[in-house]
């Protein structure tokens, strides 16, 4: 995975808070290539998303990854700030000035509303019951995805915990693929950490949109505070909203 590298100031912090990240979250489908380059501008509307990114120095494999795209036309996940969509790349052009490369990148964006993902009321919890549990899933790791052997409850459970998105599904939390070890926690991993599960959120149809994401790391504790809105269902009632704080131990 490329995770943006560490730095010694960094790792000597006592506790690192994250609530919003200044990186962008380019991903292949398969999730086994991403990036997360700071962003210098950006302008996104329903059709495209334009970008001026400039990788950090001691990170060449997501300046790599952007010059892949040139000619590329396979999709990708996209995400920044509180905007996500499925995408593919157009004009990318490199920009070197000072010794400093940024990266200019269209994309065309193919999709960026995730509200009509099917979802189903079950026996034991209606879809707004189980987006919650999806969340804190993906947040807190709360009843992370396990065999559900042959019983149709556990598996009718499990896939509407999981999520139904048409795109990505929620198994477990990805905060230990950034922040497991001691050295891995540094500010540029929290950041990347926060826009990778923006992504999430929406791509799996879970939340419309993000209001609050704070991510506050003590070692090996990462206190969580979230707030967000399911997508509206019906024009005579408000949209749902989930809200609530907690912490995680990665050790």
């Amino acid at each position: 995975m490329r995770r943006p590298a560490s730095s010694p100031r960094q790792q000597s912090a006592s506790t690192i808070i994250c609530t919003t990240s200044p990186r962008a979250a380019i991903i292949l489908p398969d999730e086994r290539t991403l990036a997360f380059p700071p962003v210098v501008s950006c302008q996104w509307n329903k059709d495209e998303a334009h970008f001026l990114f400039e990788p950090d120095v001691d990170d060449p494999e997501s300046a790599g990854l952007l010059a892949t795209l040139r000619g590329q036309r396979h999709n990708i996940y996209l995400a920044y700030k509180n905007n996500a969509g499925i995408a593919h790349p157009g004009q990318v052009e490199q920009i070197t000035s000072d010794g400093q490369d940024r990266w200019q990148v269209a994309f065309h964006l193919n999709k960026t509303d995730f509200s009509q993902v099917i979802e189903f009321n079950g026996p034991e919890l209606t879809a707004d019951e189980a987006a919650v549990l999806r969340v804190k899933r993906l947040l807190l790791n709360e009843q992370p995805s396990k065999p559900s052997g042959h019983r149709v409850d556990n598996m009718m459970t499990e896939l509407q915990i999981a999520g139904q998105g048409e795109k990505i599904s929620i198994k477990e939390s990805p905060f230990p693929k950034f922040l497991k070890t001691a050295d891995m926690r540094t500010q540029d991993n929290l950041e990347a950490a926060w826009i990778y599960v923006v992504l999430h959120l929406k791509l799996s149809g879970t939340i419309e949109h993000v209001s609050r994401l704070e991510l506050r790391l003590r070692g090996d504790k990462l206190d969580v505070a979230f707030s967000g809105r399911r997508p509206k269902k019906y024009s005579n009632e408000p949209a749902f909203q989930i809200e609530f704080s907690g912490t995680y131990s990665l050790a």
